[in-house]
């Protein structure tokens, strides 16, 4: 954790770029993001549980997305999906022991990085609800875009080896220089 704070104070002092999307909006590093429709709060505190909130239009904060894979469906998904069943009692608590060891990191990840929610497609979109499909599926590029941070499950290919994999195994290159910098 301490390396991802250390990479994400570095990008929001001297990363410009980082903070320009596709559609070359540029935000600040201290100004919030206008939310997706629902989002995941995250935040502790007493009594507080990780719940489905629905936004207002135009609210404004800061969350982390989570791209992964989903893998093959499994039998708790019926229990772990924003479906028009689960809609109510996800707003009240989510069954975070059900969740996919993924959404569960991402979840840590979010709480230790202060970031008080986090959009998970699975959790925010009703994926029963064509019309609610269509709709969030359509400001998807917007979302990704806004996020104040995206977490890559890069090598999870099923949404249950988690977010964090050995470097060896990924072979991915790293993103500091040999003298330290983050490049």
């Amino acid at each position: 954790m301490g390396k991802i704070q250390r990479w994400l104070e570095k990008c929001l002092e001297s990363h410009g770029n980082c903070r320009r999307g596709l559609s070359g909006m540029k935000s600040s590093k201290n100004e919030d993001s206008i939310l997706p429709s629902r989002v995941v709060d995250v935040r502790l505190g007493s009594g507080s549980r990780v719940r489905l909130v629905t936004t207002n239009k135009g609210e404004r904060g800061r969350y982390c997305a989570l791209s992964y894979c989903w893998g093959p469906k499994s039998p708790n998904d019926s229990q772990t999906t924003l479906l028009r069943a689960t809609l109510e009692s996800f707003k009240q608590c989510l069954p975070v022991r059900e969740l996919p060891p993924t959404i569960r990191e991402a979840i840590e990840v979010a709480r230790r990085l202060n970031v008080p929610y986090l959009w998970v497609d699975r959790l925010c979109i009703v994926q029963d609800s064509e019309e609610d499909t269509d709709a969030e599926c359509n400001r998807m590029c917007e979302v990704y875009e806004q996020a104040f941070l995206t977490l890559a499950a890069l090598g999870d290919d099923t949404g249950d080896k988690g977010l964090f994999l050995d470097r060896e195994v990924l072979d991915y290159p790293s993103p500091v220089s040999s003298n330290g910098e983050i490049e």
